[in-house]
């Protein structure tokens, strides 16, 4: 086990990967040279931010020391009775916290279909399979995990990932994580499960859209000599404009890609104003009655909020415009519209579509 680890310490000492893991995998009964073991842990693999993960393959007396060395290690361990059963660690692990029986068969064909055993073979097969392209899939997201996937997601190009608008740091802090300084979670401090069952991490995200919506929606930097153009990357309508509906579809696909199955009435409603009006739905409907709450039923009920609801459908982004008041007007709206969606529930997984 020792030289295993000396062998993968050797090939990640001098790489330059922000992220550095390995994953030791040992039967229950191949552990020799325990403190050699933990000495190497910790004085050579933990100070050069590598983090250790462990999976112990079947019962034995070593078990303990494996998973204390993940404990060392800052990543987790893992315990199966047979290796049939490492496919579904690792599916479990990257893409489906809602595995059952039926899916757990299937990912083990994958890996008994595959010949000669290859985790990155089996990875792609299972990446294309109907398994994980399942409507009951569902990958929930740490912290990191959501916050970067939103960083790199308003970040349109090379110039605003140098300029560092959209770095996650501050917004990872105030959830609690240090980045690459993880205790026992390879990625961080929390998995995705745990993320999105602590509700003040949902409270601090909601609050980093509403209270912190600037850094959605600025639009331009005359220090910087830098504008936001949305328009590189939203589709136009075959007139060259930008209709709110689609508008609207395309954020939603982009930030939370569900195949528009959760974007619902009441979740057009509040997209489709920002987009249209720049303002919140209740303040669009009724200015001197701004801070009611509509819910789905108060707008399928009113025929007059459905016709509110349409006129806004098919207005106009005003992306296009070579007028700059209203191109720099058109790119805040986009980014309130953003800043509404990442703080929806839906940011916090990923389902299968």
């Amino acid at each position: 086990m020792r030289e295993s680890l000396q062998t993968a310490l050797g090939y990640l000492a001098d790489s330059d990967k922000t992220v550095r893991h390995i994953i030791l995998l040992a039967d229950g009964s191949d552990s020799e040279h325990q403190e050699r073991v933990r000495e190497l842990v910790e004085k050579e693999i933990v100070p050069q931010n590598i983090t250790l993960s462990t999976v112990a393959i079947g019962a034995g007396p070593d078990l303990r020391f494996l998973e204390e060395i993940a404990e060392l290690g800052n990543g987790r361990y893992h315990f199966t009775d047979q290796a049939a059963n490492l496919p579904v660690i690792f599916a479990r692990g990257l893409a489906d916290d809602n595995l059952d029986d039926e899916k757990i068969e299937e990912i083990r064909a994958i890996w008994a279909g595959l010949e000669p055993k290859d985790l990155l073979t089996f990875l792609r097969k299972y990446a294309i399979s109907t398994t994980f392209h399942n409507p009951t899939r569902v990958k929930y997201w740490s912290s990191i995990d959501r916050l970067l996937i939103i960083s790199n997601l308003l970040t349109l190009n090379n110039r605003e990932s140098y300029l560092g608008y959209y770095h996650p740091e501050s917004a990872l802090k105030n959830e609690g994580i240090e980045i690459f300084r993880p205790l026992y979670n390879v990625f961080g401090h929390q998995t995705g499960q745990e993320a999105s069952d602590d509700p003040s991490i949902f409270k601090e995200a909601y609050n980093n859209s509403i209270d912190r919506y600037w850094s959605f929606t600025r639009s331009e930097s005359q220090e910087d000599n830098w504008r936001k153009e949305w328009e590189t990357v939203v589709p136009s309508g075959e007139d060259g404009t930008y209709q709110v509906r689609d508008v609207a579809e395309w954020l939603w696909n982009r930030f939370v890609a569900d195949g528009l199955t959760n974007f619902g009435t009441l979740e057009r409603a509040y997209v489709y104003s920002f987009l249209g009006s720049g303002r919140d739905f209740g303040y669009f409907v009724d200015p001197t009655d701004a801070t009611r709450t509509y819910t789905e039923d108060d707008i399928n009920v009113d025929p007059v909020l459905q016709e509110r609801l349409q006129d806004l459908a098919i207005s106009t982004v005003h992306l296009e415009s070579d007028d700059p008041n209203k191109r720099n007007a058109a790119q805040y709206r986009v980014g309130l519209a953003v800043s509404f969606i990442v703080a929806t529930p839906y940011v916090f997984a990923q389902e299968g579509i």
